[in-house]
């Protein structure tokens, strides 16, 4: 099968979604289906693999591109002529839009997957008098995108919660829930290195990691004060903070205010190659954010069997079982956060084990076969149920 993948975020930059998305591209293509994505760049260009749109890079985030224009390629004639068979829109912004107006004017089936609450984004661009009025716009305007897909994905049952939540069900035709897969194979306990150890805690103690791009919605700076709480019961805990962002100042303001300058380590970008051997060699895995439509990283650090201390918010929640595979904490609770910390890093081998076990029912390989099953559902097979939220 021919898919054409349209996204919003693609490589270089590197966040969840490019990162779920190249996941699951790689699994198909070894099954004999070919992509072609269609992005947004800096200069309008095309290659065998990719399409770019000509953007501008957003405020704040240097390496992300927003193209307002489609007009250097005609999306529709290539999809005809380049016998594309079905296409998958990775979120229903810009470039999605394109994607959708694309297809329906060729007849092709239209998969889109929900990655990233987009209403949760308008504080970040829209003055505080316009917001109410601007998310339920955005809200709306989600809903008129899905009315003209085929099937809608969802990464988790909360995300799909949400959305039937705000959209509604009508508008949605076959809302589904298609978790992102973790690649179990490459991300495992045995991924441990003595040099990683060494990185993370040059001083021998407990370290908690947290990888990511530091943004406002990761909500780092609650991390540090929830780890100058969690001292008090662990007084030689540290913090790994691995990523880079436009929330770096803030998160260094914050790290000075307690005092916490020998205990927080900023890592920096983590090259790829490098991952697994980072996740594996930390004593938990940490995430404050309340962003997540699932929550990748938190994944990855179960599938090497490192605990994780979780907000109780959508995707973490879904994924993160309390006192399974580690613990969570109600939102702005730093009392609960911190004992989350403490708890995950004292964690015994039986819980990491549970770690991974959880992890390897989320794995690229059952992700990518529920997904091909998906495509032929679209491509006029007989359609899965699709996802109701329970009573």
């Amino acid at each position: 099968m021919r898919v054409a993948i349209f996204t919003d975020s693609w490589f270089p930059r590197i966040d969840g979604l490019t990162t779920s998305v190249r996941n699951i591209i790689g699994s198909l293509e070894q099954r004999g289906h070919t992509f072609h994505v269609f992005c947004p760049g800096p200069v309008s260009e095309r290659s065998a693999d990719v399409t770019r749109y000509k953007g501008r890079p957003f405020w704040g985030y240097p390496d992300f591109h927003m193209s307002l224009r489609e007009k250097e390629h005609d999306t529709a004639k290539i999809l005809k002529e380049e016998g594309f068979e079905l296409v998958h829109i990775q979120s229903p912004f810009l470039v999605g839009m394109w994607g959708l107006r694309a297809a329906n004017k060729v007849g092709l089936p239209v998969v889109t997957s929900y990655h990233t609450f987009i209403p949760d984004l308008v504080p970040y661009v829209v003055p505080w008098g316009g917001r109410a009025i601007s998310r339920a716009v955005v809200w709306r305007q989600t809903g008129s995108f899905f009315r003209r897909c085929d099937i809608v994905l969802a990464p988790s049952p909360s995300c799909a919660s949400e959305l039937a939540r705000h959209v509604p069900g009508h508008k949605i035709p076959n809302l589904q829930v298609h978790p992102n897969g973790v690649d179990t194979v490459r991300f495992h306990p045995g991924a441990r290195t003595k040099e990683a150890r060494e990185r993370l805690s040059p001083n021998g103690g407990p370290v908690v990691l947290s990888l990511g791009r530091l943004a406002r919605e990761k909500d780092l700076p609650f991390l540090v004060d929830a780890l100058a709480w969690a001292r008090r019961q662990v007084p030689d805990l540290t913090l790994a903070i691995g990523g880079r962002g436009p929330e770096m100042e803030r998160i260094q303001r914050t790290v000075a205010k307690h005092g916490l300058e020998g205990a927080v380590q900023f890592l920096g970008f983590v090259p790829d190659e490098e991952l697994a051997a980072t996740y594996a060699s930390a004593d938990a895995f940490a995430s404050a954010s309340q962003f997540e439509t699932q929550g990748m990283t938190a994944v990855e650090a179960m599938a090497c069997g490192t605990p994780v201390a979780a907000v109780r918010a959508r995707g973490l929640a879904d994924f993160v079982h309390h006192r399974q595979t580690g613990y969570l904490f109600e939102p702005w609770d730093r009392a609960g956060a911190a004992t989350a910390l403490v708890r995950a890093v004292r964690a015994g081998p039986a819980l990491r084990a549970r770690c991974r076990s959880h992890a390897e029912t989320l794995s690229l390989e059952r992700s990518a076969d529920q997904l091909e099953r998906i495509y032929e559902e679209a491509m006029g097979g007989e359609m899965a149920p699709a996802w109701q939220a329970s009573a």
